[in-house]
């Protein structure tokens, strides 16, 4: 045992949003590694042995704690959640505004967005933070802009791929290896980051949607 040396060789983290898939996101403090994501599919599983995900948490007992408070005040944002820290992007009237909050450490000020937004969607998937289109006080719409931020990497904004249409007051969510936005319309728009592919699934709705919300859970969308 004193003959072997023990090298950190970073962080390594499995995700699972059900018994089937997941994602495996690595950073590396040496060189040759450096970060990144894969997406982890289940091959086989044992005879008479159904896979059960654990019980929720019971949140009736919790409370509320002390405000955080945050300046300038925003409403109309989009927020995500990734590496725990709550981002909050955007905000009416031509904000660009972009925090984190860590629990214990406060909020923090970071690059703001390359425009102004508001009524945006945000999601994570990987080491990324994907902000998609949302109203600009500029533009006077709707826009199909898709922004990417990678946290502790470039800590900068970048353009990453334009959506199918035009997009605000939506919904994003991240589930396996996509990222998918549920439209006004009733379509989802699936996203694949590896090659910036989008394919659009029609929607079940008999009508358009407006200031509506998703949640990915246990392998579905809601």
């Amino acid at each position: 045992p004193e003959h072997v040396e023990l090298v950190p060789w970073g962080s390594l983290s499995l995700n699972y949003d059900n018994c089937g898939r997941g994602v495996l996101n690595f950073r590396s403090d040496l060189d040759g590694w450096g970060r990144g994501s894969m997406p982890l599919a289940r091959l086989t599983e044992i005879d008479a042995r159904p896979c059960a995900l654990p019980p929720p948490a019971d949140l009736t007992k919790g409370r509320w704690l002390g405000e955080v408070p945050i300046s300038p005040a925003l409403s109309e944002v989009a927020t995500a959640v990734l590496g725990g820290k709550a981002y909050v992007a955007g905000g009416y009237g031509g904000l660009r505004s972009f925090l984190a909050y860590q629990p214990g450490a406060g909020v923090q000020q970071l690059p703001r967005l390359p425009g102004d937004r508001h009524h945006g969607m945000m999601a994570s998937l990987g080491e990324s933070l994907y902000f998609f289109g949302g109203l600009s006080s500029g533009q006077g719409g709707a826009t199909r802009t898709v922004w990417r931020f990678r946290p502790g990497q470039s800590a900068q904004w970048t353009s990453f791929a334009t959506m199918p249409g035009a997009a605000g007051a939506a919904a994003a969510v991240a589930l396996g290896e996509y990222l998918y936005v549920v439209s006004q319309s009733g379509e989802i728009w699936r996203l694949n980051p590896a090659d910036k592919s989008w394919r659009v699934i029609p929607g079940p709705f008999t009508g358009p949607r407006d200031h509506a919300n998703a949640v990915a859970f246990r392998g579905e969308i809601w």
